[in-house]
């Protein structure tokens, strides 16, 4: 069974509700959320080095920057693809990709600007890998936030009751909207359907997260 067809089985595994129960549901989202700031990360380092890098290339100095920068980059992306593989499991490469150039310096950074697997990275640092980060962590939040509050929606109103508080909050909250009996409705149904909305929202991130697991696994191999 090769790496695709025991993630895809995998996958499959997981049942309707049987996402709370599964490990990696916790794990993908962690990995979900660290898209965001590595995102981040990897945009300011290839900017700011790269930059640096060319306003001073035609210096001795800016050769070696620009060497030392491309032949960090295929390193730095082995560490991204061991931290996707931990959390996750999508098979990674075994080893870390190494090239081999000979000549001086000038001519192993020149042979870097060629090499397939060093553009995909710096292209990755420059463009995708912010933004989906972004995109990312803004929907997880925003779907984790909802659901959690509308399932905490009734236990709140019960916290005010118990405080001799209620009848001024669901008059605040319901009465000026709707009748109260829509308003009990609503506390009612509101687990409900935040209970319903957090399970698909872990479903959806599994599938995002193994999604982006075999995104950077393309750009680690050739």
């Amino acid at each position: 069974m090769n790496n695709n067809q025991q993630e895809y089985s995998q996958e499959k595994a997981v049942s309707y509700f049987g996402v709370f129960r599964y490990w990696r549901t916790y794990s993908n989202l962690l990995y979900l959320f660290l898209t965001f700031p590595l995102g981040i990360i990897f945009f300011t380092y290839a900017v700011t080095a790269f930059s640096v890098s060319v306003s001073l290339v035609f210096t001795f100095v800016g050769i070696i920057l620009l060497y030392l920068f491309l032949w960090s980059l295929p390193r730095i992306m082995y560490s991204m693809g061991l931290l996707t593989e931990i959390l996750v499991g999508v098979k990674m490469p075994t080893k870390a990709y190494k090239p081999h150039y000979e000549g001086s310096v000038i001519q192993r950074a020149v042979n870097s600007l060629k090499d397939k697997r060093i553009l995909k990275t710096f292209f990755y640092f420059l463009l995708p890998a912010m933004p989906i980060g972004i995109a990312l962590f803004t929907i997880f939040i925003t779907l984790i936030s909802t659901s959690l509050g509308l399932i905490a929606l009734p236990f709140a109103y019960v916290i005010e009751f118990a405080r001799g508080n209620y009848q001024e909050w669901i008059q605040y909250v319901f009465n000026y909207w709707a009748p109260e009996w829509v308003g009990i409705v609503l506390l009612i149904l509101s687990p409900i359907v935040g209970f319903i909305l957090l399970t698909l929202s872990l479903h959806l991130s599994n599938k995002l997260a193994l999604l982006h697991g075999r995104f950077v696994r393309a750009i680690l191999t050739k």
